[in-house]
């Protein structure tokens, strides 16, 4: 094997290793973390997701910019499949863009709703009489988590493109995933659960 052949195989496992875990932090807030935040009062709940968010924040942008760097030094050397590794390292930074669009509002009434309850004395007793009208906070959470649900998408699917390897992201799960927190927040019942998935 060439050395030129040995740092081309390495480019490859160091970008796709990078933005599969992207995929699987992101998919893991909204799939394990996210839903135990359910169960805590509304204080509890929002600081432990300003902590999840934080996590998300601090680690995220960083291997998506080791993965987009990869892939576009495999641009540059392997000519044939140029345009695959431009589209693997272009396309996941559209996160960004995703975030700021659709994500940035929610996030944002989270976050001022968060020190909202700080300011409060009483923190332990806080409700959702003392937050600001509006959402309830347990709604605005669901929604940051379907919205961060799609947020793996953005990233897996140049890299299935670029035929650096065969991965589909598993709508079915996202789907049943989706079902149970409609479930959980009762706006839909067993027997609509089992409906929906016929």
């Amino acid at each position: 094997m060439s050395q030129t052949t040995t740092i081309i195989t390495v480019a490859q496992t160091v970008a796709i290793v990078s933005t599969g875990f992207v995929s699987g932090l992101i998919f893991a807030l909204s799939h394990i973390a996210i839903p135990a935040l359910y169960h805590a009062p509304t204080t509890v709940m929002l600081k432990q997701w300003a902590t999840v968010y934080a996590i998300g924040k601090a680690t995220a942008p960083t291997t998506l910019v080791v993965a987009a760097a990869f892939s576009g030094y495999l641009a540059y050397a392997v000519p044939s499949l140029r345009y695959n590794y431009v589209g693997a390292a272009v396309l996941p930074c559209m996160v960004v863009p995703w975030t700021a669009i659709m994500m940035s509002s929610t996030n944002d009434e989270l976050a001022r709703r968060l020190a909202a309850t700080e300011n409060l004395k009483n923190s332990e007793t806080t409700s959702e009489a003392a937050m600001p009208t509006g959402q309830k906070t347990l709604d605005l959470l669901a929604k940051w988590q379907s919205l961060n649900y799609l947020r793996p998408s953005r990233i897996e699917d140049p890299v299935q493109k670029s035929g650096m390897y065969d991965h589909s992201f598993e709508l079915r799960d996202t789907i049943l995933a989706k079902i149970e927190i409609l479930r959980m927040l009762g706006t839909l019942s067993d027997d609509e659960a089992v409906e929906s998935l016929k």
